[in-house]
């Protein structure tokens, strides 16, 4: 059993199981929720109100991928055609993805899982057998199939807020995501470039962490933002000689993000993390903005 399919299991066995790998010292982070898990034990070693249900924002797209890759291997290379109905209306959020421009489904896959281009992500749905409702009632299906009570899907790009979970079910949808080596490869892809109608199209992960290799031996990265869900982040990889799931959400902005990232990094080496004082700065003025999120609706 591969350790992808052995967390899966760890996870299932373990779920009301909670410790700290160091309780004198653990990270101080800015995310409002959280959770990191030994990747081989199943152990949560730190855990922040890892039962509080909230939106998910493009995390959701893990499941959206999954959903897509149960399918048969050759619909991979089915075209698929970006058509006006795949552009964002709810949030008026910007694609690179021209509308006209036709795609494979692993290419829509590649960027949704490394760029979390919603346009692609409607696509995907759009042309699921039976439409995207059909590809939502499988979504919701599977989630519960694993277990994960909830966690359900109104849409298949992250955008409605209604898209909701709690980080301990994320950690467990990250484990068996992490089971796809499609999801793994395109998930941590650094950058890629497509050459559509004559025009050459740059694409980067969304992941700082992922862009700058300060996680070299990540196998697992989505990142998630709407107004209603804060920065969101779901981690998959090896720190310190350990194998490690870290899932961060409600966040108030990518640095705060990202720094939480490294201060879980140092606190698992066992060495303290002071944040550069601008820096330190710019994440307190944003946790203003992350008490407004609270109250918000999602």
């Amino acid at each position: 059993m591969n350790i992808f399919k052995t967390v899966a299991v760890l996870w299932a066995v373990s779920l009301p199981f909670f410790s700290f790998a160091n309780s004198v010292n653990p990270p101080n982070l800015t995310s409002p929720l959280a959770v990191v898990q030994d990747a081989k034990t199943g152990k949560i070693l730190f855990s922040k109100e890892s039962n509080r249900l909230v939106s998910m924002a493009s995390l959701t797209k893990l499941m959206t991928a999954m959903v897509t890759l149960d399918g048969p291997k050759e619909w991979l290379d089915q075209s698929v055609t970006i058509d006006v109905s795949d552009v964002d209306t709810l949030k008026h959020s910007s694609s690179r993805v021209p509308v006209g421009s036709t795609w494979t489904i692993r290419e829509l896959l590649h960027l949704m899982l490394m760029s979390s281009d919603n346009r692609a992500a409607h696509a995907l749905g759009r042309v699921y057998p039976g439409g995207t409702s059909s590809m939502l009632r499988v979504m919701n299906k599977k989630a519960n199939t694993l277990g994960l009570s909830s966690t359900s899907f109104n849409d298949t790009s992250g955008l409605s807020p209604l898209n909701k979970t709690t980080p301990f079910e994320l950690a467990y949808m990250t484990s068996h995501a992490a089971q796809y080596p499609t999801i793994r490869d395109f998930s941590t892809d650094r950058s890629a470039t497509f050459y559509k109608r004559g025009e050459t199209l740059a694409f980067k992960n969304t992941n700082a962490v992922v862009r700058d290799q300060r996680w070299p031996s990540v196998w697992l990265s989505k990142t998630g933002f709407t107004q209603e869900a804060g920065r969101c982040v779901t981690m998959m990889g090896r720190l310190d000689g350990k194998d490690i799931t870290v899932v961060l959400m409600a966040g108030a902005s990518s640095a705060a993000r990202t720094l939480d990232i490294q201060k879980i990094q140092h606190w698992l080496d066992g060495k303290n993390f002071d944040a550069p004082n601008e820096t330190s700065k710019s994440v307190k003025r944003k946790k203003v903005g992350a008490k407004k999120l609270k109250k918000s609706k999602t």
